[in-house]
């Protein structure tokens, strides 16, 4: 590398860490609802980068994990030891996923401390009705779209929309999923819940 590349990537480093203080790789299985609402939070907190990424119909664990491979090399980062400003994280449904499948991200997860797994169980849907009520009575995933065009005010199409939620209903998501999650899961949530409020803690937190 010749000293201008050097001076240039220096300067290209130094010029991302003024423009915020943490950098959000994210793999969604989801092609809309996940990095539609990822990108809301990111808007909000602009001391963050949020890099959300998904491919229709590519939505295995494997594939996911493909995605997340892929995003670390755009940026130019080390696999597992990425740079001191980012984190990567995995955001998946639990659905109809195996032990198994789910088995392999934990392990992954495991690589580095800076590897994270979102996941949502049955799906992503339960953890956007936690921004309008604590879902207890909710036990059949069929009804999770009905729930949210009834609080939305419009047909729920997989879109969420800035003005769809505010700041403190993201709270109140996140104080209902953590009551959930006692104790903590370290793997995966086995009944209704979710582990994406620790990744979205990270994004709405203030520096």
């Amino acid at each position: 590398m010749t000293s201008q590349n050097k001076r240039r990537d220096l300067n290209d480093r130094q010029s991302r860490k003024m423009r915020y203080n943490k950098r959000f790789l994210v793999a969604c299985e989801g092609s809309k609802t996940e990095p539609d609402y990822l990108s809301i939070l990111g808007h909000r907190n602009r001391d963050i980068c949020v890099h959300p990424q998904s491919r229709k119909g590519k939505s295995s664990p494997e594939q996911v994990l493909k995605q997340m491979t892929s995003l670390i090399k755009e940026q130019k980062l080390d696999e597992i030891v990425l740079d001191d400003l980012t984190e990567a994280w995995v955001a998946i449904d639990r659905d109809r996923l195996s032990d198994e499948q789910l088995q392999k991200l934990y392990k992954w997860s495991k690589k580095s401390e800076k590897y994270h797994v979102a996941i949502t169980n049955p799906k992503f849907e339960f953890w956007l009705l936690l921004h309008f009520e604590d879902a207890k009575k909710l036990n059949s995933p069929s009804t999770y779209n009905k729930k949210l065009t009834d609080h939305l005010g419009r047909p729920y199409k997989k879109h969420i929309k800035e003005n769809d939620i505010t700041d403190e209903q993201i709270k109140l998501a996140i104080e209902r999923a953590t009551q959930r999650d006692d104790p903590p899961c370290e793997s995966w949530p086995h009944n209704h819940g979710t582990t994406i409020y620790r990744l979205v803690e990270k994004l709405i937190e203030k520096k």
